[in-house]
């Protein structure tokens, strides 16, 4: 049968209308790229096996189509009971009251523009009018059917045409319209007729109904849309797509100016996207999908562009946004899920066919560097077998994107050329829109279950949550220290638990933690850094030992307004044991302050040694922000803790409280985390239930998520909140950390002793943490500087490390000192 399909390109001939300068079809493929594509498709077998997918699942619609045409093209939801005389029916405007119906209603729509997109790849690939017929009949019944339909050109933001309040879903649905009528543009020119549907006969299609429906949906997306975020490209598909379909090459070219050059109120084009992508590597300022959704729409539109005007030269111009594709794998933990903060998503990043559109790009305007980093990444997936080049999917979906399934086989190479590459994970890293500073130590074993890893963010962008000054950490193989994740927008739980402060590893201020302006008023200030070792992606001075302190800006309550300062390190004692030190402070100028630490861990239960401090029920504690108002994507119940059930509180307990996170069910045999927190006076310890947390292990995603939550009355500077934190497997208490305790001067906390057992010697640790000014004392060792760990093993010195210090001597010895203008050092003794 392929054989057949090169015998029939030799009797197709293309004609082209006078008032075209280009021939079509040119969109996504040309008659002069034809030959190379079926050679492609012989000669390579995923090209082979794709395009025997595609033509199986095209032909058994087509069945469909060819015993009912009438019953086949009344999926469209259009609205009959509003058809008069001769003239179509409007389409319903969506969505539908009834579920049911608007199940079928969308279902109809989008699968009918993928079938008929399909059939006219088909069609060009075949010449068989057959594909050509489906797609023009499915496409004429939609432009007559919207030809109907009311737009209110007056609408705001975001009103669509079927959709009158959800223009950015439909454009996303139809940005494929278009290319159906360029890829059978030769068929209606040849005199072929169109179904239709009211008067049941064939009739000459009439051109000009598409032409009114691309500049309505080009006017859409320039004038209704939304700039500042990914709005403007996930409907930047349709608005390219439709401009290039249009006859009127004045037209044609305001529109596509509109994506090259011309940013408005409600569309910003590819010069201003780019912007935001100045260096290699850096993405998109949003969360995981969205940022990565930015950069993959964009190339493929690139690509477009390219193959309309070469001279444009986009994939140079603007090289740092298919550069940026690869970049989420990077913002990984050792088990490989992403790091997730805002509406982010646990697994996900860069696909491999996202980067073979990128590749595609590079091989045609010759750019080696970016083919040698895309066909790096897309061979390296191939041979660990996570990946074997495009396929079609079985089924049509009702996914909310624009569809350029069948373009894979068009534009990907039928090789990738090169050497699969590896990644290199860094020791740090950062994204700066996200207030974003992480530190990985992976395990010299290269167990993943060995690895270390951390992060703190926070900060205001589209698609943020305000949830402070955030942690996650990771151990024995899985995220378990968790912020609350998403999921259905615009639900309860989501406005007002998962997108605030409660649903994160952080501090709530006098109770008022809370967001104010910037993108649907979730705005918070941005977590700074105040000094790492190492800076991002810098060489680490130790294989064990990294740290970060930063701030955070509580701005939200007035007067009131919080300082907070967070030291996260991460500490390696062998290759299978480590530990996390968390010091966090917290003050205000409020007299009455109080400040509360939170820390979420998925788990079965949280056991305290000792049973201390005693805990009673306290049901009412977080109860209050359950009254206040909420009004969806502008106000919201501050700080979310109503969410919090089963609240078990102590009296004010100033000892040290130690426990254990139980997750039976994670892991080969269990998953802990051990803490240890250092007492203060004018403290009370809450134990609560918050909301199950999103896209966990299953046996978890329905359970509670334990939590602690820390309460100090007065400021928490001087006496901040500090907690060890020790991931460790098995069913039993088998950590390595024995004791912690707390260093200070004249009251004043200035960092911990731990004493840990690791294969049967004993590691005494004291890690310094106070401000960089300031010199302390404490056994043997004099300290002036920020940061620093000095360990015994078994007695005797066994390792210094110094992050922004000014000296450090022990037992009398100068160790280091900041004259020659280094502020980190270790040394192993």
């Amino acid at each position: 049968m392929r054989y057949l399909i090169i015998i029939l390109s030799f009797l197709f001939f293309p004609i082209c209308g006078n008032s075209q300068q280009k021939e079509r079809p040119f969109i996504w493929a040309s008659y002069n790229d034809r030959a190379e594509i079926l050679n492609k498709i012989e000669k390579y077998e995923w090209a082979g096996k794709f395009y025997d997918d595609l033509k199986k699942k095209v032909d058994n619609e087509l069945n469909v189509y060819n015993k009912d045409k009438d019953s086949f093209l009344r999926r469209l939801p259009l609205d009959w009971n509003k058809q008069s005389g001769g003239t179509y029916p409007p389409f319903y405007y969506l969505p539908l009251n009834d579920k049911d119906k608007l199940s079928k209603a969308v279902a109809g729509l989008v699968n009918s523009v993928q079938l008929s997109t399909d059939c006219g790849v088909m069609y060009y690939l075949t010449g068989n009018e057959v594909y050509a017929q489906c797609a023009l009949d499915i496409s004429y019944s939609i432009v007559m059917g919207l030809k109907q339909t009311v737009w209110d050109e007056n609408a705001k933001t975001n009103g669509g045409w079927i959709y009158p309040d959800d223009n950015l879903r439909e454009l996303r649905y139809m940005a494929s319209l278009p290319v159906v009528y360029d890829f059978i543009y030769p068929y209606i020119m040849s005199g072929a007729k169109a179904y239709n549907l009211v008067s049941k006969h064939n009739e000459k299609p009439e051109l000009d109904v598409y032409q009114y429906v691309f500049n309505i949906y080009a006017r859409s997306a320039v004038e209704h849309g939304h700039s500042g975020s990914n709005w403007s490209v996930l409907e930047a598909s349709c608005l390219v797509n439709c401009a290039l379909a249009m006859e009127n090459m004045d037209m044609r070219e305001k529109y596509l100016e509109h994506f090259l050059n011309i940013s408005n109120k409600t569309q910003d084009c590819i010069r201003d996207i780019a912007k935001e992508y100045k260096n290699k590597g850096d993405i998109w300022p949003e969360t995981s999908q969205y940022s990565n959704g930015v950069a993959d729409l964009t190339t493929k539109l690139m690509l477009i562009m390219d193959r309309y005007n070469p001279s444009l030269g986009l994939g140079a111009k603007y090289v740092n946004i298919p550069w940026s594709l690869p970049r989420w794998s990077e913002l990984v933990f050792p088990n490989g899920d992403l790091v997730r903060f805002g509406d982010g998503h646990r697994h996900g990043g860069a696909s491999p066919i996202q980067l073979e559109v990128a590749y595609a790009l590079a091989e045609r305007e010759g750019l080696t560097e970016l083919k040698e980093r895309m066909g790096g990444y897309i061979l390296r997936k191939i041979n660990e077998g996570k990946y074997n080049r495009p396929v079609v999917d079985e089924k049509y979906s009702i996914a909310v994107e624009p569809y350029y399934d069948p373009a894979m086989l068009l534009w990907c190479a039928g090789e990738i050329e090169g050497t699969p590459n590896e990644t290199k994970l860094p020791r740090t890293d950062n994204l700066s829109h996200a207030g974003l500073y992480l530190q990985r130590n992976l395990s010299p074993n290269g167990k993943k279950e060995d690895g270390l890893m951390a992060f703190v963010a926070g900060a205001s962008f589209v698609h943020s949550h305000a949830g402070g000054m955030n942690i996650e950490l990771y151990g024995k193989g899985e995220v378990i220290g968790v912020d609350g994740g998403r999921g259905a927008y615009q639900k309860d739980i989501h406005e007002n638990y998962s997108r605030l402060y409660a649903a994160h590893n952080c501090v709530i201020s006098n109770g008022k933690s809370s967001s104010y302006g910037d993108w649907v008023n979730l705005g918070t200030s941005t977590v700074e850094m105040v000094s790492m070792e190492p800076e991002p992606w810098e060489d680490a001075v130790s294989d064990n030992y990294s740290y970060s302190t930063t701030m955070f800006e509580d701005k939200t309550m007035g007067e009131d307004n919080a300082l907070h300062q967070r030291t996260l390190a991460v500490v390696r004692t062998s290759p299978t044991t480590g530990y996390y030190v968390d010091v966090f402070r917290a003050k205000s100028d409020n007299e009455n302050q109080y400040h509360d630490y939170l820390y979420h861990n998925i788990a079965d239960e949280v056991k305290l040694k000792d049973n201390k401090p005693a805990l009673f029920d306290t049901p009412e504690r977080f109860k209050a922000s359950a009254s206040l108002p909420w009004k969806k994507n502008s106000l919201y119940r501050h700080p979310g803790w109503h969410f919090f059930k089963n609240v078990k509180t102590s009296a004010k307990y100033e000892s040290d409280v130690t426990g254990i996170f139980k997750a039976e069910n994670l892991g080969e045999n269990g998953i802990n985390m051990r803490f240890f927190i250092l007492g203060e006076p004018e403290r009370e310890y809450s134990f609560v239930d918050a909301p199950a947390t999103f896209e966990v292990d299953k046996k978890y995603s329905d359970k509670p998520t334990p939590t602690i939550v820390v309460r100090k009355y007065g400021d928490a500077w001087n006496k901040p909140f500090a907690v060890v934190y020790e991931p460790t497997s098995g069913l039993t208490d088998n950590g390595s950390v024995v004791n912690v305790d707390k260093l200070q001067k004249d009251g004043i906390f200035k960092g911990l002793c731990l004493k840990s057992i690791i294969e049967g010697k004993e590691l005494i640790q004291y890690i310094i943490i106070q401000d960089a000014t300031e010199t302390f004392k404490i056994r043997d060792i004099e300290f002036c500087g920020h940061f620093a760990i000095v360990s015994y093993c078994d007695g005797k010195l066994n390792d210094i490390y110094v992050g922004n210090g000014k000296s450090i001597s022990v037992c009398g010895k100068k160790y280091f000192d900041d004259s020659k203008g280094v502020f980190n050092f270790y040394v192993e003794i």
